[in-house]
């Protein structure tokens, strides 16, 4: 029999976040720090704090009784490494606020300083029978008081070692035997494993001594993953589209492609994204036949054609972001550019290359650890972009095929918004003209707030710090 007792941990730190408020804020003196509402919460250099401890007298402190879902680094951790929690009877002290947004009543801004909270913990007890003439029953010694830090960083960390230690197997064996083999493989030693474990314990002395030959098999395909090219070649393809036969046959048909994602705000999304391939096939023409050479200069022109060339042609992808609009009327404009972006970002990443894939894989950092990460790569592809029918099309595309895509949906529904192209990092993003956070590139006297596009997660104004020097960014359209 068990029982389970409160054990709450008690920590402080540095405290940096975001906040809205129905109020002006240029400080803190004379503001009702009620009215503010955090959205969004990080703690730095957290450490073991004693109940105890308070804050002092003289600092304008917030109180609140929860704050959800706070980013915790801790202080004495593995390096990168941290975790989200929920804390109780939370205090911020020593308040700054800084980058502060007014839109008409409300008030947006970041707020940093110092944090005192709880965090909740359980601890489980056993009850005891002990083996006498009559029964009783004792109270068996609670586990003991583990920092909260090591055991996160404990159930966090160490089977994450476990998973990618079995996944770096499998991808080994893999790579040697081939999938079928391995398939098999996996399923006799399932097999063994599960009688091993539960009817002949014979079993467990041979899977103990087992380690040596995974090891090994380990060490002989990581040799054979970084010393042959077979499995570099093998990675360089151009996948099948599932219409390849119709479109040979010339047949004029729907091709559509059912998507379900979540947006930013966990909202559940579904439909389908549709184009007539007749119309596939002159967006591709007009493309191709378009007479410029891939310069700087040119990107401009090779964007705005394709898309103006395209934007009348996408009624069917329009009218199911209407219905997604429709039965969703509560949506903001933000939340449904959001809405719309999220859709793109849970699209298959692929590269297009003007050139030949292989080539660029040995002369591009960049191409060869995407390759090498699984996305397929398309050689001679016009401009190394897909139209944005294209992209549906072919259901994959990469980052300007996505940010022109989005421009496009962008100037249907009236939003105001621009592309980013950096060439240091080779990369393509998009812009957008609304009240937000984070980082954005002033353009004739707007604020454009970032958005990447090529993978789900990303929200308005936040990009990857290996490529955020806004002065690499340049507006090309």
């Amino acid at each position: 029999m068990k029982i389970k007792i409160n054990n709450n941990t008690y920590i402080k730190g540095s405290f940096h976040g975001k906040y809205q408020a129905e109020t002006s804020i240029n400080s803190i003196s004379g503001i009702n720090l009620s009215k503010i509402n955090i959205i969004e919460a990080e703690i730095g250099n957290a450490i073991k704090s004693s109940f105890s401890e308070s804050v002092g007298a003289n600092s304008v402190s917030l109180h609140l009784s929860n704050l959800n879902d706070v980013k915790i680094n801790p202080k004495k951790s593995i390096k990168n490494h941290r975790f989200n929690e929920d804390l109780s009877d939370v205090v911020i002290y020593n308040i700054e606020f800084s980058e502060i947004i007014r839109e008409g009543d409300m008030t947006f801004g970041t707020i940093s300083g110092d944090i005192y909270g709880s965090l909740f913990n359980q601890d489980e007890i056993d009850f005891v029978k002990l083996k006498k003439s009559k029964p009783e029953y004792i109270i068996s010694k609670p586990k003991p008081k583990f920092i909260i830090f090591k055991n996160k960083i404990k159930s966090n960390f160490l089977p994450s070692l476990t998973y990618i230690f079995y996944a770096f197997l499998i991808v080994c064996f893999a790579t040697i035997f081939g999938p079928l083999t391995t398939l098999i493989t996996a399923l006799i030693i399932g097999f063994l494993y599960f009688f091993s474990k539960y009817i002949f314990r014979l079993f467990h002395y041979i899977f103990k001594y087992s380690y040596f030959f995974f090891l090994s098999l380990v060490f002989y395909g990581l040799g054979s993953l970084f010393f042959t090219d077979s499995i570099k070649e093998n990675k360089i393809y151009n996948e099948k589209n599932i219409y390849e036969e119709r479109l040979k046959s010339g047949e004029n048909f729907l091709m559509s492609y059912e998507i379900n994602w979540n947006d930013n705000s966990k909202r559940k999304h579904s439909t389908t994204l549709s184009v007539n391939s007749s119309e596939y096939f002159k967006s591709k023409e007009f493309k191709d036949n378009l007479q410029l050479d891939l310069r700087l200069k040119n990107i401009p022109i090779i964007y705005s054609d394709i898309s103006k060339r395209d934007y009348k042609k996408l009624s069917n992808i329009y009218s199911a972001l209407r219905e997604i609009q429709s039965s969703s009327p509560s949506l903001s404009r933000k939340e449904f550019a959001d809405v719309m972006v999220t859709m793109v970002q849970n699209i298959p990443y692929g590269l297009q290359i003007p050139g030949d894939c292989k080539v660029s894989y040995e002369n591009s950092d960049m191409v060869k650890k995407l390759v090498k990460a699984g996305f397929t790569c398309e050689s001679n592809i016009k401009f190394g972009i897909y139209s944005p029918l294209e992209f549906i099309a072919n259901f994959k595309g990469d980052c300007d095929t996505r940010t022109v895509f989005l421009y496009t949906l962008f100037k249907k529904f009236n939003y105001d918004a621009v592309i980013l192209n950096s060439l240091q990092y080779e990369h393509s993003i998009l812009g957008i003209n609304l009240p937000s956070y984070g980082k954005f590139k002033k353009h004739n006297g707007k604020k454009y707030y970032v958005w990447e596009t090529t993978a789900p997660g990303f929200e308005i104004g936040v990009i990857p710090k290996n490529i955020s020097d806004i002065s690499k960014w340049k507006v090309v359209i």
